[in-house]
């Protein structure tokens, strides 16, 4: 999968540089994010990343000696099987130890629900930002990270450097990660894992180019309708899953096109 480890690699970059603690798991575990279905050599579709979370246990103290021995790791949340887990979060757990949330839920404060718009209204390039080539010949994989309250999460726009016009409005629509243009968005994500949440596609509105070229994309999504997928191996549509609506964002990813 090789979305997958693209967007490991933008995530850890990010949280290096962010240095904050995530809720899932003790040693503040973070996000990841992302998604595509044109990067494998096989052709595949792909679309990066997972809707599983698995806490990771790491929260260590100093131990203490009794008798000589070491009383071992603790858990400040709660145990399910042998692994730590932050159940407010976590959607293999969320609540309590079985209950595990369906694609495209997040669990949210003990609850699994849709985690409603993630995306801010603009985001602006950074120099973690990723660009890679794809398997067709000018085709482009532009993946940022977007930070909030609720965590890291990922932004990936699909298009091709020569074909994909500027300055048109192309009309998203249900094909979602199967064809180019195509904007995919990802619910907080875990490492080292990298396992998200949940994955989307845009799946309506208008998605338009104001540059674009092989190192980097800018534009605009307007009246954006994004629809949950199965995983990021399967981005099948989940029926009746969760969506979530943008009215307006404008995004640069990677470098300044001329």
């Amino acid at each position: 999968m090789r979305h997958k480890h693209i967007l490991a690699l933008l995530l850890v970059g990010s949280l290096a540089g962010c240095g904050g603690d995530h809720p899932h798991s003790q040693d503040g575990a973070v996000l990841d994010a992302a998604t595509d279905a044109r990067l494998t050599d096989s052709g595949a579709h792909d679309s990066a990343i997972d809707s599983s979370m698995q806490s990771q246990d790491s929260g260590f103290d100093s131990g203490s000696i009794d008798a000589g021995v070491d009383s071992g790791p603790t858990c400040a949340f709660t145990m399910c099987g042998a692994t730590c887990v932050d159940t407010t979060t976590s959607v293999d757990h969320c609540g309590t130890c079985p209950v595990a949330c369906t694609a495209g839920q997040a669990c949210l404060s003990n609850a699994c629900g849709c985690p409603g718009n993630f995306l801010p209204a603009s985001r602006t390039s950074d120099p973690a930002d990723l660009v890679f080539a794809g398997a067709a010949a000018n085709d482009v994989l532009a993946v940022a990270s977007i930070s909030n309250a609720q965590g890291l999460h990922g932004l990936l726009v699909s298009f091709n450097s020569v074909s994909t016009n500027q300055n048109q409005a192309y009309t998203l629509t249900n094909s979602g990660a199967s064809s180019i243009p195509y904007v995919f968005a990802t619910f907080r994500a875990s490492m080292p894992n990298t396992n998200t949440d949940a994955n989307f596609v845009a799946t309506a509105g208008s998605l338009t180019f104001t540059k674009r070229c092989a190192g980097g994309v800018a534009g605009t999504l307007t009246s954006a309708t994004f629809s949950a997928v199965q995983s990021d191996s399967d981005p099948t549509l989940v029926v009746g899953g969760c969506t979530f609506s943008v009215p307006s964002m404008t995004f640069a990813i990677g470098a300044t096109c001329p």
